[in-house]
């Protein structure tokens, strides 16, 4: 039987909400962290020295590591904190890290980055050995789980530690774009990772070498845990990710939110505009057309609660698909009444990346149905309009929309959607990894929270179920409040995410009863 107190949580990982963030994924260890903590657990989170302000955590001595790698002894000084939760904190300084990763972790494949991560993964081992004495008394189960691929080999040299036994270790599988495929020539970094050289020929996958050490593998939901299994969504690791399946270590577990970081009452812009509501309240069709007319009048459209508001923000790449909107957006304004939409896209593209044409267009479609459509970049843009009132709040368009858009190409699971939903925007989502998981289609019978698009490339079944929404909110709205009233009550949250990593993750080889809380 294990108890909470008899175990240790130990996170690895590149990005962390609120201190900086690429994905969606910095925001779910967030989430996963607080929960933890709500329960008890001894936890250790380690990763790069973020260049952030740090709110809400501690900062004590640092503690420094000497290690020898590449032929030098290098002393390494590490920041440790602690926020009022309970956790501890311990990140790694590394100014090539640091470059990497604030430009979104894409892209780089040079050997000098591959290097770069295994000396991250190396320093790791180390401070974790350096804390073994401290942090592992009366300790029966240690839990080691790394998210990222840059991450990924650590799980290789954990697997020869000498408290290897009582240790689980986890690897959560999210954007297979990137792998972290190098020569294998870049091994040579250290003599300790020389044994990782007879499984790879000619090259090197960070991803591939964590796959091979874990104890579990996770995805964040089971629709894309089985879609990884199949060609090409897998990245070229199909026939890894089948195996792993049928051994029962592939384990996909739907996401969840934080219910504390998304409630009504806890949103400064909702707050300070008296739109403080909980989905079981009566109002909330009071407080939309209240939220929407707040929303209209700063993102420059027209006041009209009668409008029927579509959003849609992500950041700007191939996968959340605003090449969709582009190729649909004239379809849309030929709709009966035309709906007004809101896109926010992040980052502006430079002039020499390959999206800046679309970006051109989008900005172009703005200028032609500058009535109806306002396309804004949060970082870029609202900034610098910030004095004007022009920034907005993401949580203000979810609690104004009427629709919000999740077009993706693939997407692992999806937090928007989720958080949308929770402030009464209706999704229209693809029906690829775990959107499905959490978007039940309106049907005929008259069920369900949501829209499903089949094919994230057909613009013209796009508009036409938009068409269907439109006409369920102007002709029907008696309906539109009850699937709104699904949407907000769907259970997404993280305690139940959580549960599931507890039985399935962590303590795989316990009942659930056997786990002490």
């Amino acid at each position: 039987m294990y108890s909470i107190d008899s175990s240790l949580l130990i996170f690895v990982t590149i990005e962390l909400s609120p201190y900086f963030k690429i994905t969606g994924m910095g925001d779910l260890i967030r989430s996963i962290l607080s929960e933890l903590s709500k329960l008890g657990f001894k936890i250790i989170v380690i990763a790069p020295l973020f260049d952030s302000q740090y709110s809400g955590i501690r900062f004590k001595e640092p503690i420094t590591i000497r290690r020898v790698f590449q032929g030098q002894l290098r002393t390494q000084e590490v920041r440790v904190g602690e926020d009022e939760k309970g956790i501890h904190y311990y990140f790694l300084p590394g100014d090539s890290l640091w470059d990497y990763i604030k430009q979104g972790g894409v892209g780089s494949r040079t050997e000098t980055s591959g290097r770069s991560w295994l000396d991250f993964c190396h320093s790791v081992l180390m401070l974790i050995d350096g804390l073994k004495e401290r942090e592992f008394d009366n300790v029966e189960k240690v839990i080691a789980h790394i998210f990222h691929w840059q991450s990924a080999p650590l799980l290789a040299l954990l697997n020869r530690v000498q408290w290897r036994p009582k240790a689980q270790l986890v690897l959560t599988v999210d954007v297979l774009e990137e792998q972290g495929r190098f020569s294998s020539q870049v091994l040579d970094t250290h003599e300790i990772f020389h044994s990782l050289r007879p499984s790879c020929e000619g090259e090197f996958n960070f991803l591939l070498s964590g796959l091979n050490s874990a104890d579990i593998v996770h995805t964040v939901s089971p629709s894309y845990a089985r879609e990884i299994q199949v060609r090409p969504n897998g990245g070229g690791l199909e026939k890894v990710f089948r195996e792993l399946y049928d051994q029962g270590r592939l384990v996909g577990i739907l996401n969840g939110i934080d219910n504390d970081l998304v409630d009504w009452r806890c949103i400064p812009v909702l707050r300070d505009n008296g739109l403080c509501i909980t989905p079981t309240q009566s109002g909330v069709f009071e407080h939309k057309r209240r939220a929407k007319e707040i929303f209209q009048a700063t993102a420059c459209l027209p006041l009209d609660p009668s409008a029927f508001l579509i959003s849609m923000g992500h950041r700007f790449c191939d996968q959340k698909n605003f090449g969709l909107i582009e190729r649909a957006m004239d379809g849309l304004m030929q709709l009966n009444r035309r709906p007004q939409i809101y896109l926010r896209a992040w980052p502006e593209p430079g002039n020499d990346d390959p999206d800046i044409d679309l970006w051109k267009k989008l900005v172009a479609l703005s200028k032609r149905y500058r009535y109806n459509l306002a396309f804004l970049s949060p970082y870029d843009r609202d900034l610098s309009l910030a004095d004007e009132g022009i920034f907005i709040d993401r949580f203000l368009y979810y609690a104004a929309s009427d629709l919000f858009l999740m077009p993706s190409v693939w997407e692992p699971c999806g937090l928007c959607q989720l958080e949308g939903m929770r402030f009464g925007a209706v999704p229209l989502a693809s029906a690829v990894g775990g959107l499905p998981d959490t978007v039940k289609p309106v049907t005929e019978h008259k069920d369900g929270w949501g829209f499903l698009l089949k094919d994230p490339t057909d613009a013209a079944d796009f508009v036409k179920r938009v068409a269907t929404a439109m006409d369920i909110w102007f002709n029907n709205y008696q309906l539109w409040q009850e699937i709104v009233s699904r949407a907000m009550n769907f259970d997404s949250s993280i305690s139940k995410t959580v549960d599931m990593y507890l039985a399935k993750l962590y303590f795989p080889d316990k009942p659930s009863k056997e786990i002490m809380r």
